[in-house]
């Protein structure tokens, strides 16, 4: 997958991906998807950190790993929990509670 450039569709050429954006990579991971679900979502995984590092790292933290998860030499993953529930997000409901100044807090439970 790093051979064919998977992992840096939408990571800058300057940084060794290919910049083809968002709509590229969709569309790479829907047909990596459709052979096994696996194979796009660690595709996925990897234009997600990059985008993120690419708008929003530093230029240290660009040149540290932009490079090394466009050529697959670091793969990305993503890890999701919450307090109280855990990690199985599909029992997850949230709800947006008003507090008494006007604002807005959520609170994630587990259903059932």
């Amino acid at each position: 997958m790093a051979q064919l450039g998977v992992f840096g569709i939408y990571i800058d050429p300057a940084f060794g991906g290919l910049g083809l954006g968002k709509l590229a990579m969709c569309v790479v991971t829907e047909e990596l998807s459709q052979a096994w679900i696996a194979t796009g979502s660690l595709g996925t995984r990897s234009e997600i950190a990059g985008e993120l590092i690419a708008s929003a790292g530093t230029p240290e933290q660009k040149q540290r790993w932009l490079s090394s998860i466009a050529s697959g030499k670091i793969l990305p993953t993503a890890v999701f929990t919450e307090p109280d529930t855990g990690s199985d997000l599909a029992s997850l409901k949230t709800r947006a509670v008003k507090t008494p100044d006007g604002g807005r807090s959520s609170k994630a439970t587990r259903r059932g």
